[in-house]
């Protein structure tokens, strides 16, 4: 996995294909571009991990959706902080508007949420499989626990599988694919999810 071929698609959307694997993921981050080149890049960075996460990660028939979400989810974590990228904090809780213990009694968790050089909170990142969605009250909750105001984009990182591709010269399986969607109402022209944020 550690070549890759690109192919671009209008607008932040692309194939991340995997050399020698044959298998592809569709990117699409075009709906949570901000226009602030640090949140940004940093949606693009982990909307790429987390294909790779879906190229490494394979559905069991067996298995409850719930336990390939938190399979993802691991897998996701480990890579981010593996990374170590600037300013990211991967599954930190929140409790009483202050970092808390992992998984404390009425504290919220956050997949991934990136800090300024200051330390503030400039974005929150959430991983959804399976068909989940964000909510609005969800999003709620992460403000009112992180302590954020509705200037700071909460991003929705949706995993969506995908079947296999047949052509004539290559039987390529497609993973699927990894969309990027933005929560929040200062962009709400950009964003249909944005709504009742």
């Amino acid at each position: 996995m550690d070549e890759t071929d690109t192919r671009q698609h209008p607008a932040g959307a692309f194939d991340l294909e995997f050399v020698g694997s044959r298998t592809s993921v569709t990117i699409d981050y075009s709906r949570a571009l901000t226009g602030i080149s640090t949140i940004d890049d940093t949606t693009k960075k982990l909307s790429e991990t987390l294909s790779d996460t879906m190229a490494r990660v394979e559905i069991v028939p067996e298995w409850a959706p719930s336990v390939y979400g938190t399979a993802v989810h691991v897998d996701f974590a480990a890579q981010v902080r593996r990374q170590g990228l600037r300013g990211i904090e991967v599954e930190q809780s929140f409790f009483d508007l202050k970092p808390g213990g992992y998984g404390q009694f009425g504290s919220v968790r956050t997949d991934v949420l990136l800090r300024n050089d200051v330390g503030d909170i400039i974005a929150i990142y959430d991983v959804k499989t399976g068909g989940a969605a964000l909510t609005p009250s969800r999003v709620r909750e992460l403000r009112e626990k992180t302590n954020v105001g509705m200037g700071v984009p909460i991003i929705e990182l949706q995993v969506i599988r995908g079947a296999t591709i047949k052509s004539r010269r290559v039987r390529m399986r497609n993973i699927g694919r990894v969309m990027a969607l933005l929560w929040n109402p200062v962009h709400r022209g950009s964003v249909s999810r944005a709504v009742g944020a």
